[in-house]
């Protein structure tokens, strides 16, 4: 231990003198840190460290390789959204319907505006006017597009706008592992895959037809934005869901905002400590 110890420190004395080292690393600064330039690379630094072979030394002062690292294993992004999709695909042919509301609130009235029959409950109704027709307009365009250029039959339509959900549903998930991994950590991102793979709940929620899902969709893409600090996204998404599909998600947003009121302040308390300290 201490061989490999006085080792790592000879090496990196060696790096240190090194000229070409020192014009060809640079380190990041507080300013590039705070710009999400570490956001961007850590997780795949992390998952590149991960599989890397460690280099110690055995008790007669010769190098070897060895694969045991002290990096923990992290899945990759492109591996994570393959499993999900793959789960989420499955529950798009094999979940069943499970909200009455579904059938008649949203696949029957996309079926008439698809095909030009179909029923109509009492909300839809131009006397009462208490649901808009925007939410299931925004899925009847891939789903009318598909209908009229191949003319399928209604059932493969069905199945092609639960599969269009499985997609977008996996990605948003994808994107909500990666931030918890950069934000807590590996270990509690490999756990956060691990109960969107097997959760019950995500696999009957995840491609059925109705807002909550679509928010249950921008809300994991928000705190997926917020964990990376990409606040521009995490806004639009908080926002989108809110006027899109569902009104009360605006209160998942509240966290984000106090995140961005306190960094806000902080920030300005700096300013003006900087401002005092100039003048």
């Amino acid at each position: 231990m201490n061989n490999e110890f006085y080792f790592n420190l000879w090496v990196l004395k060696k790096l240190r003198n090194c000229k070409h080292w020192k014009n060809s690393v640079k380190m990041p600064t507080l300013r590039q840190r705070t710009q999400n330039n570490h956001t961007r690379k850590e997780f795949r630094q992390l998952q590149q460290q991960s599989s890397r072979q460690q280099e110690v030394i055995d008790e007669r002062g010769l190098p070897y390789a060895t694969n045991e690292t002290e990096f923990p294993y992290i899945p990759s992004a492109f591996t994570a959204w393959k499993a999900l999709f793959i789960v989420r695909l499955s529950a798009a042919f094999w979940s069943v319907i499970s909200d009455c509301d579904e059938t008649y609130n949203y696949w029957e009235p996309m079926h008439y505006l698809i095909y030009k029959k179909g029923f109509q409950t009492w909300e839809y109704d131009a006397k009462y006017g208490l649901r808009s027709y925007l939410y299931i307009l925004v899925h009847t365009v891939p789903a009318w597009i598909y209908a009229h250029v191949l003319q399928p039959k209604p059932m493969f339509v069905f199945f092609s706008v639960r599969c269009i959900l499985a997609a977008i549903c996996s990605a948003c998930e994808t994107y909500f592992y990666i931030g918890v991994t950069k934000e807590i950590g590996a270990n509690v991102g490999r756990i956060t895959l691990g109960i969107l793979l097997f959760s019950a709940g995500m696999f009957i929620s995840s491609t059925a037809f109705l807002p909550s899902t679509t928010s249950m969709y921008l809300c994991m893409l928000a705190h997926g934005a917020w964990f990376q600090q990409t606040y521009a996204l995490a806004i639009f998404a908080t926002a989108l869901s809110t006027f899109l599909s569902w009104p009360f998600a605006a209160l998942l947003g509240l966290p984000i905002g106090n995140s961005l009121d306190f960094t806000y302040q902080k920030n300005m308390k700096k300013i003006g400590k900087l401002f005092l300290h100039s003048s």
